[in-house]
C-alpha cells in the first residue's frame, strides 16, 4: 500500500487547528485499513498520524492516546501531530493545561517548531494579537521553516488582510518553492482576494507539482466559475465529483455551469439530486426554483423558492434576488386570467384594470442593478463605441454594456442614440425588404425575443428615464 493513502488530513487548504468535532460514526472501514498497514508498517509516522485522527472523531480512549503517542515520537517536528495531541488533551484538562504541558516541551526541545507552532495557534483561540507575534517570532528563530509564515498567513486573510497573508505565503514559497500545498494556499487567498486570474495561476503551479492535491481542482473551480469560465469550472467540478461522488454542494456548482451552458436539462437533474442528499443545501432549493421558472414551471418554482426564503441563513444577495423572482412569479399567475379573457374576448379592458394594481415594488428600479450599472457606465466611458461591435444577431450578454454606454457623459454626439443604432442594412443576413425580423439570441439561460424595424431603428429602442439613468427597452 502506497504511502500517499496515508496523507495526513488537512483542512480545505491550510495547515490551520485541526477540527476534532465528534462524529457518530467514525470511519470503520478506514480505520482497520490503517491498521492493516500498521502492522506491515509499525513504523510510518504518518499512518499512525492519520490513525490518530480518524479515532479523534469519537470519544477518546488508549488506542487515541497511543496514536497520538506513536505520531508525536516518530514525527517530532511534526506540526499537525502536536496540534491533535494538544486538542485532545485539551478536552479532558482545558486550555491552560494544554498551553503548560506545551511550554514545557518547547523547553526540553528548544529545537523543535513543531510545538511552538501548535502553542501559538492554540493561543489564538483567545488571544489573536499574541499568537500573531508568536508565529513571527517562531519565523525570526526559524528562517528556513516555511510553517510559521503559512500558519500566520492563514490567520490574516480570516482578519481579511489579504495582501498581508499573500505577502506570507509568498515568503514560505521562497523557502519551499516546489510546495504543491503552498501554491494552493496561494491560490485560495487570491481567490478570497477576488484576482482571480492570479487564483487560477496559483492553482495551475500547485496542480503542476501535485495533481492529486486534496482541495486544489475545487480552488481553481471556483476562480473559473467566479470568472465566468463556466467550461473550465465544470471540467474541474467533475473532476472533484469523481473524488467526492454524491457530495451535493458540488452537484450543486455542475449544475450551475450546465445552466450557463445552456443546458438545462442535465442541470435540473443535478440540482433534484442535491436537493435529495441535502434538503437542507437552501442554495440548491433556489436554483432548481429558478430553473423551474426558466422553464416556466411557476407552480413548482413558487413552491421550491418560497422554501428556500424559510433559511435564515440565506445571504441576502441570493434572498433579495429570489423573492424578486418570487413576486414576479406570482404576479404573472395573477394576470394570467385577466391575459386569457383578453385574448378570448379580443378586450384587454379588464386585463388593463389588472395591470394598474400591479405591486408598486415591481415598477421600481433595483437600486443595487442601476448602481452596477452606473460602474459599468464608468468602465465603458473609457473606449470608443463601434455599434457593429453589437449587432442585432450578437450575444445577449452584450446589452447590459449598450446600455451602460448610454448613461455615459460624452463631450461630443448623442452618445444615447450612437448606444442603439445599430446598422442593421450592414449586417450579413439583412434584408431591407423584410421591416420585421425575428432573431432570438441566447446566453446561458437568458434568452430574448427581438423584433427589429429596419426604417425605424432607433426609435424602437426608447431610453426610458428613472432614478436617474436610463433603460433601453427591447
Amino acid at each position: 500500500m502506497s504511502l500517499n493513502n496515508f496523507r495526513p488530513r488537512t483542512l480545505f487548504c491550510y495547515h490551520v487547528p485541526v477540527n476534532l468535532q465528534r462524529t457518530k460514526t467514525p470511519d470503520k472501514a478506514r480505520i482497520q485499513e490503517v491498521r492493516n498497514h500498521l502492522r506491515r508498517k509499525p513504523a510510518d509516522g504518518n499512518a499512525w498520524l492519520v490513525l490518530a485522527q480518524l479515532l479523534s472523531s469519537g470519544p477518546p480512549g488508549n488506542d487515541l492516546h497511543h496514536a497520538l503517542e506513536q505520531s508525536v515520537t516518530l514525527l517530532p517536528d511534526n506540526y499537525q501531530s502536536w496540534l491533535l495531541a494538544a486538542r485532545v488533551q485539551q478536552r479532558g484538562h482545558g486550555l491552560a493545561a494544554v498551553q503548560k504541558w506545551l511550554e514545557d516541551v518547547v523547553r526540553q526541545r528548544p529545537e523543535l517548531a513543531a510545538p511552538q507552532l501548535a502553542s501559538a495557534s492554540l493561543r489564538a483561540v483567545s488571544d489573536l494579537p499574541g499568537a500573531l507575534k508568536r508565529f513571527r517570532d517562531i519565523s525570526r528563530d526559524f528562517p528556513r521553516d516555511a510553517r510559521p509564515q503559512i500558519l500566520l498567513a492563514d490567520l490574516l486573510q480570516k482578519m481579511g488582510q489579504f495582501d498581508d497573508a499573500v505577502r506570507c505565503i509568498e515568503q514560505a514559497l521562497v523557502i519551499e518553492p516546489d510546495s504543491a500545498q503552498y501554491w494552493a494556499n496561494l491560490a485560495e487567498i487570491r481567490l478570497l482576494q477576488g484576482t482571480l486570474n492570479k487564483a487560477v495561476e496559483a492553482a495551475n503551479r500547485a496542480i503542476e507539482l501535485d495533481q492529486h492535491l486534496p482541495g486544489i481542482r475545487e480552488i481553481r473551480g471556483e476562480a473559473y466559475r467566479l470568472s465566468l469560465n463556466w467550461s473550465e469550472a465544470l471540467s474541474d467540478y467533475r473532476v472533484v465529483d469523481r473524488q467526492r461522488p454524491r457530495d451535493p454542494e458540488i452537484l450543486n456548482k455542475i449544475g450551475t455551469c450546465l445552466v450557463r451552458l445552456g443546458k438545462l436539462g442535465a442541470a435540473e437533474k443535478l440540482f433534484e439530486q442535491a436537493v435529495q442528499l441535502n434538503p437542507a443545501l437552501t442554495v440548491a432549493q433556489l436554483n432548481l426554483g429558478l430553473l423551474y421558472a426558466t422553464r416556466k414551471r411557476g407552480d413548482v418554482a413558487i413552491s421550491r423558492i418560497r422554501q428556500a426564503l424559510l433559511d435564515s441563513g440565506l445571504d441576502e444577495t441570493n434572498r433579495r434576488s429570489a423573492q424578486t423572482t418570487l413576486n414576479i412569479l406570482v404576479e404573472h399567475r395573477r394576470l394570467k386570467p385577466f391575459l386569457d379573457q383578453a385574448v378570448k374576448n379580443e378586450s384587454v379592458g379588464e386585463l388593463q384594470a389588472a395591470l394598474e394594481s400591479t405591486p408598486q415594488d415591481l415598477l421600481k428600479s433595483d437600486r443595487q442593478s442601476v448602481d452596477k450599472l452606473r460602474e459599468l457606465a464608468e468602465l465603458c466611458s473609457e473606449f470608443e463605441f463601434d455599434g457593429h461591435d453589437f449587432s442585432y444577431s450578437t450575444d445577449t450578454g452584450n446589452l447590459p454594456f449598450i446600455e451602460a454606454w448610454a448613461q455615459c457623459k460624452k463631450p461630443s454626439g448623442d452618445v444615447l442614440a450612437r448606444a442603439v443604432s445599430v446598422d442593421l442594412a450592414t449586417g450579413p443576413t439583412a434584408n431591407p425588404g423584410n421591416p420585421e425580423r425575428r432573431v432570438s439570441a441566447t446566453r446561458g439561460r437568458s434568452s430574448m425575443l427581438v423584433e427589429n424595424s429596419i426604417p425605424g431603428f432607433s426609435s424602437r429602442r426608447r431610453a426610458k428615464r428613472g432614478c436617474g439613468i436610463g433603460r433601453l427597452e427591447y
